[in-house]
């Protein structure tokens, strides 16, 4: 692999790793909405939004 292919694809998964990022933010972003002008609570917020069980485990402490 040439420094150039390598560069290509280390830019390629940061614009990956950034993408998810602002998804994440997002959907937390989502969830307080919800939260605030709905009067949910989180798991009830997170329910709404139909987060998988495992999901709702990793997001949880991030609200």
């Amino acid at each position: 692999m040439t420094l150039e292919m390598k560069m290509k694809e280390e830019r390629k998964e940061g614009r990956k790793e950034g993408r998810q990022e602002g998804r994440l933010e997002n959907l937390l972003e989502n969830l307080r909405s919800l939260m605030k002008t709905m009067n949910l609570s989180a798991e009830e917020a997170m329910k709404a939004l139909a987060l998988s069980p495992e999901q709702q485990k990793e997001i949880a402490p991030l609200l």
